[in-house]
């Protein structure tokens, strides 16, 4: 799809061996509604890209076994799912990516699993929204992935919902180069058995974070470095790791 506008999928629809499989280009618009989408063995399952968007509604995608990237949107590009849709992205090298002011809104059902390098990569001043009766789960990313990764002046937002970030090879959550986590009280999120750390922030980055179970993290399961700062109320939180940079309130404190 190349500057087109209003294309819609209602039907059971399957890709398989392509470069992508499905591409929204240059102001395109792509509607999924009430379909089953599979993308299989492609190097990427669909690119949303150059200021196009994707919204979809009572449907199930699955991507498997892409090469790069499950879902990649680029080039102020936005995604748009329904409560009632269901994504899971398994196996493929990468899962989510949000690049270049890109922008996505989740209130449905997100599973990656799987893949070999990150789970969900938020850059480059992207942003989620999480909301409603989102339910997020990140895990087993393997090699030396990352559950979800948010950096260069990117936020991941969570204002209702639920979300698990678990059993990933190195860590939970990462924060850099002045980039934002944030879940709010009505969010309930487990971050826990990771690899390495649990939530790491650096490099000028923020967590505001209330209601949050973060634990069982072998590196630390909540570390900040470098002049990063992070409110955290409520919830439970095994250890936190602090330089001398940084700040940090609320119901926890950086160890004596």
């Amino acid at each position: 799809m190349n500057s087109s506008n209003g294309v819609f999928f209602e039907a059971t629809v399957t890709t398989n061996g392509n470069d992508r499989g499905i591409q929204a280009h240059n102001s395109s618009s792509l509607g999924i509604y009430g379909s089953t989408l599979t993308t299989n063995n492609n190097e990427r399952g669909i690119l949303i890209s150059n200021s196009s968007s994707l919204s979809s509604s009572g449907s199930t995608i699955t991507f498997e076994n892409n090469t790069r990237w499950g879902l990649q949107l680029v080039g102020a590009s936005s995604v748009y799912t329904a409560p009632d849709t269901t994504i899971t992205i398994r196996n493929s090298d990468r899962g989510l990516q949000l690049h270049g002011s890109s922008y996505a809104e989740i209130t449905g059902t997100l599973l990656v699993e799987g893949s070999g390098n990150r789970g969900i990569f938020v850059t480059l001043n992207s942003t989620i929204e999480i909301g409603e009766s989102a339910d997020i789960t990140v895990r087993t990313i393997a090699g030396s992935g990352y559950g979800i990764e948010i950096v260069d002046g990117s936020s991941v937002n969570a204002n209702s919902g639920s979300m698990i970030v678990e059993n990933n090879n190195t860590d939970g959550i990462r924060a850099l180069r002045s980039s934002r986590l944030r879940t709010g009280t009505s969010f309930l999120a487990q971050i826990r058995n990771n690899g390495r750390m649990g939530v790491w922030l650096n490099d000028g980055s923020t967590a505001d974070c209330s209601n949050s179970t973060i634990t069982g993290n072998p590196g630390g399961d909540v570390v900040l470095s470098f002049g990063s700062r992070a409110s955290l109320y409520g919830g439970t939180i095994g250890n936190i790791s602090c330089d001398g940079t940084v700040l940090i309130r609320g119901d926890y404190g950086c160890p004596p």
